[in-house]
């Protein structure tokens, strides 16, 4: 019998998240966040990651506008 398990090593109520697709990462992790017609470089630092999320401790506000890449 095959099976499969989601393990919850760890768990933030009320956590911003962004798409994992989102972030990028050179020396630090940022996003590309829209602020009125530009689009600006914004470091962030991240926290708890999931499959397709990933938490922003700091850098982000809850309002903010982030570019998502396409696919």
């Amino acid at each position: 019998m095959d099976g499969e398990a989601v393990i919850t090593l760890d768990q933030s109520d009320q956590a911003l998240t962004v798409p994992l697709e989102a972030v990028y990462e050179d020396d630090q992790k940022y996003v590309w966040r829209k602020v009125d017609n530009q689009v600006l470089r914004q470091n962030i630092t991240t926290g708890i990651e999931s499959d397709t999320d990933i938490e922003v401790l700091s850098g982000l506000s809850l309002n903010d506008q982030i570019i998502i890449k396409r696919k």
